[in-house]
């Protein structure tokens, strides 16, 4: 083939290469600055050589460039996505803070114990009830709250109905009637636990005085010392009213020994009385927090 033969087969391959370039870049959608100027750029390239493989390579590249900033300028137009939302520190309930309140529920306690020296057939136990009965009073306290622990401490007094009863068989006709009469009891304690927004679940511990170890011969104890634990659970219905479930077991360490002598006769009956050693009790309360 002659040199002119082959220029004007080149230059129909080139013209045929330069119309599939412009009208394939064009279906990449309107035609930008950039992509008219990659345009006149490929096909100016294209009508100085004369090489095939140099043509191919050229439109390759073109096409490319020109995708690229299709895809850019249509990720460019995407909304931008909304950031997750957070849950706002605000909605969560703070249990610190300084309260007051009132508390009822329902005790039970150690009767104690009595023995009578019968001089005539030996020491002899009589029968000595538990008792039971009604508590309430009121409490104040502070709560310091970190994250979801929270620990404070609480003191409270109670007035407590809880009184036992002894049954004197056979021992009734030494006319005898008496039975312990818990008045009041206290305690001091220390309240830990963690909180889920507004329900807040404790263990509580501390010292307890009072008279829950009457003597069951009559008469309260108000001078006697021990110690408290228990655990509940504490719910805030509004931002500054609370409400609980308290259940308290009440140990009183220093029971304390009572002895009379009673005359039947010619007889004399030493009667030994040992007073309870504590009790158990349940309540609800409400508190309003400062």
């Amino acid at each position: 083939m002659s040199a002119s033969s082959y220029d004007n087969v080149n230059r129909k391959l080139t013209n045929i290469c330069l119309e599939w370039s412009c009208e394939h870049l064009s279906i990449l959608g309107p035609k930008s600055t950039t992509t008219l100027a990659i345009e006149q750029l490929a096909c100016a390239a294209l009508l100085r050589t004369k090489d095939l493989n140099v043509i191919y390579k050229t439109l390759i590249r073109a096409a490319a460039i020109v995708t690229m900033s299709v895809v850019s300028a249509f990720a460019a137009d995407l909304p931008m996505s909304s950031p997750l939302p957070t849950l706002s520190s605000a909605s969560v309930y703070d249990w610190s803070g300084f309260y007051v309140g009132a508390s009822a529920g329902y005790g039970w306690a150690s009767g104690g114990s009595i023995t009578v020296d019968d001089p005539l057939n030996g020491p002899h136990p009589v029968g000595v009830s538990s008792g039971t009965g009604f508590v309430g009073g009121g409490q104040v306290g502070a709560n310091i709250q970190s994250d979801v622990l929270v620990s404070g401490v609480e003191a409270d007094i109670q007035y407590a109905n809880i009184g036992s009863s002894v049954n004197w068989v056979p021992y009734g006709f030494l006319g005898l009637s008496s039975g312990s009469s818990a008045e009041y009891f206290g305690t001091l304690r220390v309240r830990g636990g963690f909180a889920i927004d507004r329900t807040f679940f404790f263990l509580t511990g501390g010292a307890a005085y009072g008279g829950l170890n009457s003597s069951p011969l009559g008469g309260t104890a108000t001078r006697n010392l021990g110690y408290a634990f228990g655990a509940g659970a504490e719910y805030a219905f509004t931002d500054h009213w609370t409400t609980k479930l308290e259940a308290l077991y009440i140990s009183q360490m220093n029971s304390s020994t009572k002895t009379i002598y009673v005359t039947n006769g010619p007889n004399v009956y030493p009667i030994n009385a040992i007073s309870g050693s504590g009790g158990v009790l349940v309540r609800v309360g409400v508190n309003y927090k400062f």
